[in-house]
């Protein structure tokens, strides 16, 4: 595969590749021009032209530290076959954003914020995926785990995985309820359409995997980036980053303030970012990729994230107390 890519690469681009290797689920090049990230694409000619003309209209509009996408000699953002395509872009010098280090979220959050700012009434001829509405997404997880709680329940050995999912089981099912019965979905659907009218992006996957954190931080990984309620980006980010803080009001508010110095938020997202706060997003994403892709989610890292759950599940209902109470008085 490399020897392809090498030869692929010097017929697109003229590029004397010195070396390729793997590099996470893509491949690095080292060549004389420099070093390159290679990431593949199966039959998404149009995902690619978004991406192109979205990075490049970003950067327009003044937020520069995107990955950009390289064209080739002939003008065209992708080399390979017409079933295999595969993009280019500068290896960017670094380290992933870790949340546990609280400088790190800060400057996720501003660069995530400053992009929001930058990323709107898009020109782009090229229509982002399509995505199902947030609470089909919600609801549709709710199933899923409900699904694997009930297939644990019935298993004979029982492994790690499964004893905290049986221990935990139960209450997240609730609080999924609960937490479904007090968003405002009409609202969330009211500003997901505003949004799309406008042309604004949101990145829709703030995993600290996709910050690269360098002399400045930089935003990788737009794969599932369309036009969305931005303020959803920094409920995700939230959420993830309260998973390692153990549930802290205080974070949760530093997180968002450090959003609003660069980026207003309107009152209703506010409190629509609380009501989202009520769903244990997390637990249900770890515990239905670790039984639904263990390609993608391995066992012990899932296991790892969810005994967070188990050893500060006092915290956790403490915020769930703390921002039912939030809810309850706005």
């Amino acid at each position: 595969m490399e020897a392809w890519l090498k030869e692929k690469l010097y017929q697109a681009y003229k590029m004397e590749v010195l070396e390729i290797v793997p590099f996470y689920h893509l491949w690095k090049a080292t060549s004389v021009q420099g070093e390159w990230i290679i990431k593949g694409y199966k039959n998404k000619f149009s995902q690619i032209q978004w991406l192109y003309h979205l990075t490049k209209e970003v950067r327009i509009k003044g937020f520069k530290q995107l990955a950009e996408i390289i064209p080739n000699s002939y003008g065209f953002p992708w080399f390979g076959t017409s079933k295999n395509a595969y993009v280019l872009m500068p290896f960017i010098e670094g380290k992933r954003a870790n949340y546990l280090h609280m400088d790190d979220v800060e400057k996720v959050v501003q660069s995530i914020a400053s992009f929001h700012h930058h990323a709107g009434w898009l020109d782009i001829k090229f229509l982002p995926p399509e995505h199902s509405s947030l609470k089909s997404k919600l609801e549709n997880r709710l199933i899923q785990f409900t699904i694997i709680y009930q297939q644990v329940l019935q298993k004979k050995r029982k492994d790690q995985l499964d004893k905290i999912i049986l221990y935990l089981g139960k209450d997240m099912i609730k609080f999924a309820e609960n937490a479904l019965n007090q968003i405002t979905f009409s609202l969330v659907n009211r500003l997901q359409q505003e949004a799309k009218e406008h042309q604004m992006v949101a990145h829709g996957d703030v995993a600290n995997h996709n910050f690269i954190l360098g002399e400045k931080p930089w935003i990788i990984d737009l794969d599932i980036a369309s036009y969305d309620a931005q303020f959803l980006d920094l409920w995700q980010l939230l959420n993830r980053s309260m998973l390692h803080w153990k549930w802290d009001l205080e974070r949760f508010y530093q997180i968002e303030n450090t959003y609003l110095a660069y980026r207003k938020l309107k009152d209703s997202e506010k409190i629509l970012i609380r009501q989202l706060s009520l769903f244990p997003n997390d637990f249900f994403r770890e515990s239905i990729g670790a039984y639904k892709f263990p390609e993608k989610y391995k066992r012990k890292q899932s296991v790892n994230m969810l005994l967070i759950f188990i050893n500060h599940y006092h915290s956790y209902l403490a915020f769930q107390k703390d921002i039912y109470d939030i809810i309850n008085k706005t």
